[in-house]
């Protein structure tokens, strides 16, 4: 779930920053969104294979 705040945060950062730089700041939104979105695929691979691990 926390990954989901981070994301949200994220938005409501990019939309506060308001029309200033827009270019600037959206490839800079995507590309946190996207390294958010990789983390979160990786850390639910790890759970997964730690779940494995302990109940096996």
């Amino acid at each position: 779930m926390r990954g989901n705040l981070d994301i949200s945060e994220s938005l409501l950062m990019y939309l506060g920053n308001g029309t200033q730089k827009h270019s600037i700041n959206s490839n800079v939104f995507f590309c946190r969104l996207l390294f958010l979105f990789i983390a979160q695929m990786i850390l639910r691979c790890i759970q997964a294979i730690y779940q494995e691990k302990i109940t096996s």
